[in-house]
């Protein structure tokens, strides 16, 4: 059975009453969590001080819920650890891309003037239904729309004695 918005929700409470400090990773991928469920992680997130990965991929979030998140993802959001969101194959449309990809435009951008270089965060939302039109006129949406393509493939000589392999790089999503 998949976990619903009230599940999210649970878990979102045991992150904020920080219950799950040393958490790094949270997979919710394929489930039915929708707006109500990223809403909470949203708020949740902002004081994770570890979580480096959140996995919403094929969900129901739509652009509320998309909306919510990149607030937190934001350059003043507090989600300061997060470096990789999953967000592809969900139900977000051009309000949500365009909310997430403000929020990465800030983010991603190199601070002058004592900041340093920002942390980057890498969001995918491919699968969702995004305008062409949106996707076209922001480089920023566009990146993090459209699945990248494998980027090499390396093969590996195998020792002396072990039989023959060739392993592929996956695309890095």
């Amino acid at each position: 059975h998949a976990l619903s918005d009230l599940c999210a929700e649970a878990l979102a409470r045991a992150i904020r009453y920080g219950q799950l400090q040393a958490l790094e990773m949270l997979n919710l991928d394929h489930n039915d969590i929708g707006d109500v469920g990223a809403t909470a992680l949203a708020e949740a997130i902002r004081g994770a001080p570890r979580l480096e990965h959140l996995g919403l991929a094929a969900n129901r979030i739509r652009d509320s819920g998309a909306s919510r998140l990149a607030d937190a993802i934001g350059v003043d959001g507090g989600a300061t650890a997060l470096r990789r969101l999953d967000l592809y194959s969900n139900e977000i449309g051009d309000g949500g891309a365009d909310a997430l990809g403000a929020a990465l435009d800030g983010r991603n951008r190199p601070r002058w003037g004592g900041g340093g270089a920002a942390e980057f965060l890498e969001v995918t939302l491919f699968g969702n239904p995004v305008s062409a039109s949106m996707i076209a006129g922001s480089s920023v949406i566009r990146a993090i729309c459209c699945p990248r393509p494998a980027t090499s493939v390396r093969v590996v000589r195998p020792m002396s004695g072990s039989p023959r392999s060739a392993a592929r790089t996956a695309p890095e999503m």
